[in-house]
C-alpha cells in the first residue's frame, strides 16, 4: 500500500468538488438573462482554474498554486 500523504484527504475532497462542477456543466443550461450566462460562464471559468491549481500543488508549486486560489476567491466574490 502506498503511503499517503498528508494532503490526500483534501485531494480527495476537491476530486469530489470537480466532479460536482463537472456534472453541472453537463446538465443542459438554459440560458435566459445575463445573471445565468455570467454564472454559467464563472463556472466554467473556476472549475479550469482550479484544476490548475491542484495539478500545481501535486507538482510542488504550492506559491504559484495559491496566486490561482486567489483568484478564485475573487471570482466567488
Amino acid at each position: 500500500m502506498a503511503t499517503l500523504t498528508r494532503f490526500d484527504r483534501l485531494y480527495t475532497l476537491n476530486q469530489k468538488l470537480s466532479e460536482l462542477a463537472i456534472k453541472r456543466m453537463s446538465e443542459d443550461t438554459n440560458i435566459k438573462n445575463p445573471e445565468s450566462f455570467f454564472t454559467s460562464m464563472i463556472l466554467g471559468k473556476a472549475h479550469k482554474t482550479h484544476r490548475a491549481a491542484l495539478m500545481l500543488c501535486k507538482e510542488g508549486y504550492g506559491e504559484d498554486a495559491f496566486v490561482l486560489s486567489r483568484m478564485l476567491f475573487e471570482m466567488m466574490i
